[in-house]
Parts: structure tokens; C-alpha cells; sequence
């Protein structure tokens, strides 16, 4: 089965962490019709307790945020061993506001394309399944993929989600 069909199969559970409102209701709405079980958080601040209870198989950063910059915010995932293996996406604007290497699987840009954002998100996504990770993301110790992989030796299939959105 290839990393596609697999992403299909094994919904992912996925913490959205963006300080715009509109952007989170939106951005959830499209992982959730796509099968996916989706938490969100209006902050980077306060946000790694959560991500070390929830255990989300991806977190999907906003980079361009009020107190915590989300490519900051990855960099300090990385360094504590708790979140060292968290698998997570940059979402901004523009490419150009990332900083610096931080580790994450890829950048997705904001777009008010449906259909854009999810081939972004599917073909980032999907490297949870086949391995191809970055060297930096590498070098964290990242075993999302191993996540993900013992659940579906576990597992079956999760159930098709109806979407509830949490926000704090």
C-alpha cells in the first residue's frame, strides 16, 4: 500500500496551532472532512504540555504568531526530549517568513484554495508513512513515523471522525 492509500487509511490525529481564529476554523474544517481528528490551540505559548498529553501523530504550526514564532516554537520541540520526536508542518504566508531550519517535515502556504491546501498537506503528510524525512528532522530522534506505524500494527482502521474542533 503506498504512503497515499495509507494516509487514507490511518486518519491522523492532528493539533492546529494558529492565533487566527478564522484560519483554525477554517484549516480544521478541511482535515476533518478528510477524515482526520483535529485539536486546536490559539497559542504556541502553553502548547507543549498539551502536545506531551494529546501524543498528536502531527502539529500543524502557524510560523508568524504573537509572543512565539512557530519556527522558534519547533526549534524548542527539538531540543526537550518529550517533543523531540513530534512530527510538525509550518503553515504561513509566505515561504520566505521561516526563518531558519527547524526540523519540521515542510512549509505549507496559506491559501484560501481547499483543494491546494490539502495536495500540500497530503504530500507533507505522507512522509509520516514512507520515511523521507528531512536530515534535521532526523537528527531530533523524530519517530512520528514510528508512531503511526505501531498504531497501524495495532489498530485497525479509526472510524470515519465527525469533526469536533476543541480550542483553547
Amino acid at each position: 500500500m503506498d504512503s497515499s492509500a495509507l494516509l487514507e487509511t490511518f486518519p491522523l490525529h492532528i493539533l492546529i496551532v494558529d492565533d487566527d481564529p478564522t484560519t483554525l476554523e477554517v484549516v480544521s474544517k478541511r482535515l476533518i472532512t478528510e477524515g482526520h481528528q483535529v485539536t486546536t490551540r490559539g497559542s504556541a505559548i502553553g502548547t507543549r504540555g498539551d502536545i506531551v498529553a494529546l501524543r498528536p501523530d502531527l502539529v500543524l504550526l502557524d510560523v508568524s504568531m504573537p509572543g512565539l514564532r512557530g519556527d522558534d516554537f519547533t526549534v524548542l520541540l527539538g531540543m526537550h526530549p518529550a517533543t523531540a520526536d513530534v512530527a510538525v508542518i509550518l503553515h504561513c504566508a509566505d515561504g520566505k517568513d521561516v526563518r531558519r531550519q527547524t526540523g519540521a517535515l515542510g512549509v505549507i502556504r496559506k491559501t484560501h484554495d481547499d483543494a491546494h491546501f490539502l495536495r500540500q498537506f497530503r504530500r507533507l503528510a505522507e512522509k509520516l508513512f514512507d520515511g523521507a524525512l528531512p536530515n534535521a528532522a532526523a537528527t531530533r530522534k523524530f519517530s512520528g513515523t514510528h508512531r503511526v506505524a505501531a498504531r497501524m500494527e495495532v489498530s485497525p482502521p479509526l472510524p470515519q471522525l465527525t469533526g469536533t474542533t476543541k480550542t483553547r
